[in-house]
């Protein structure tokens, strides 16, 4: 990975941007940090703070039990490309594909939707339960070194996506969005029967 990203409850106390800070890592998040990055005592490396910004951060203790590191941030603003991305679910490899692809790209916000033509034991796969949602858009940020992930979101029905573009073009104050879809057999798209073209 090229970076390594905490979230603000890992560190230890407040501190100020530019500051050193302290970050304890215990229990799942050690063992994914293990399994994902190379560390030992005194490293040094790329880090990023959830939802804040970036900085660098070095190993203080490595023990079976957590890990324990100094850091220090500063914040970064970095705008999201303008964009709700829609896919129908797939299964799960290809769903860890796009959810690592939209972050990585910089989307404003991702929709995984249950479409007609889907698979409909999809819906049910581990792959989109939100704890493995969580650790594929964590291991994308860390790769395109983003401390700000977009929204994502699952929406087991086509007929609900109507209502989430129309908040969709509303927020930010768009006066103006379009967006095509294929409204399936019945001329409805609301209706639930529509699909992704």
């Amino acid at each position: 990975m090229n970076s390594l990203l905490f979230f603000q409850n890992e560190i230890v106390r407040q501190f100020l941007p530019g500051e050193v800070c302290e970050l304890r890592l215990s229990g799942a998040r050690a063992a994914y940090v293990r399994q994902w990055h190379s560390l030992s005592e005194g490293k040094e490396f790329p880090a990023l703070l959830h939802q804040y910004g970036r900085g660098r951060a070095s190993v203080a203790t490595l023990s079976e039990q957590e890990i324990c590191f100094t850091g220090r941030f500063e914040p970064l603003e970095i705008e999201r490309l303008k964009v709700l991305a829609i896919v129908g679910v797939s299964r799960p490899q290809t769903v860890k594909k796009v959810i690592h692809s939209a972050v990585t790209f910089g989307v404003e916000e991702l929709v995984l939707v249950g479409t007609e033509r889907g698979e409909k034991s999809y819906l049910q796969s581990h792959s989109l339960a939100p704890d493995q949602i969580l650790e594929e858009t964590v291991r994308a940020l860390e790769q395109a070194t983003d401390p700000h992930p977009p929204a994502i979101s699952l929406l087991k029905h086509f007929g609900e996506l109507r209502s989430r573009l129309t908040l969709f073009c509303e927020h930010g104050g768009r006066s103006a969005c379009k967006y095509v879809l294929d409204p399936g057999k019945d001329g409805e798209s609301g209706g639930g029967q529509g699909r992704i073209a």
